[in-house]
């Protein structure tokens, strides 16, 4: 059987990357499509006023959690480290590792902007984001895909359906590559 047919991506190797907060983006440090990227290599920093006081007010009840060990109770104790506790949730809920949690603990000082990192390696094959520009949560910015692997989808005439079994081998050649 000859038909002709399209060269796709796996679509169970194309990750979307999408910020779980709203703020605006302040630098790119993958800005183009075509762009490989690693796990965990920056895609960007992005400002948001929400993270911000999440930030202050984690470095808040740190600062009430060692006041209270010093002069309260045991139950002031366990209610500041509640607030502590909440506080660091709160931050991982939107995506900050524990690493960037601890460094904001140890600095005292809030980060003014969130590193957005790639959750996979692949190729950006789809980038919809400028730096200076506003972003929401779940908006799309990219997408990246493992082209380690490939999908070709062919197209087989319904006549012809009989001749085609699932896991048959196939043979493929292209124009630009004889």
């Amino acid at each position: 059987v000859q038909t002709v047919g399209l060269v796709t991506y796996d679509e169970t190797r194309l990750t979307s990357v999408s910020p779980r907060i709203d703020g605006w983006v302040e630098r790119l440090m993958v800005d183009f499509t075509g762009a490989p990227v690693r796990a965990g290599q920056p895609l960007m920093e992005i400002y948001s006023p929400a993270l911000v006081t999440a930030q202050e007010e984690l470095l808040l009840a740190l600062d009430l959690l060692e006041e209270t060990r010093v002069r309260g109770g045991q139950r002031a104790a366990e209610s500041a480290q509640e607030l502590v506790d909440a506080a660091r949730r709160r931050l991982a809920y939107w995506d900050i590792s524990q690493e960037e949690i601890r460094a904001v603990e140890e600095r005292g000082t809030v980060a003014k902007t969130l590193t957005l990192r790639a959750p996979t390696g692949g190729i950006v094959v789809e980038k919809d984001v400028v730096e200076g520009a506003r972003v929401t949560s779940g908006m799309n910015l990219y997408r990246i895909a493992d082209l380690s692997r490939i999908w070709v989808e062919a197209e087989v005439f319904e006549k012809e359906l009989s001749l085609i079994r699932e896991g048959q081998h196939g043979m493929i050649t292209f124009e630009s590559y004889p």
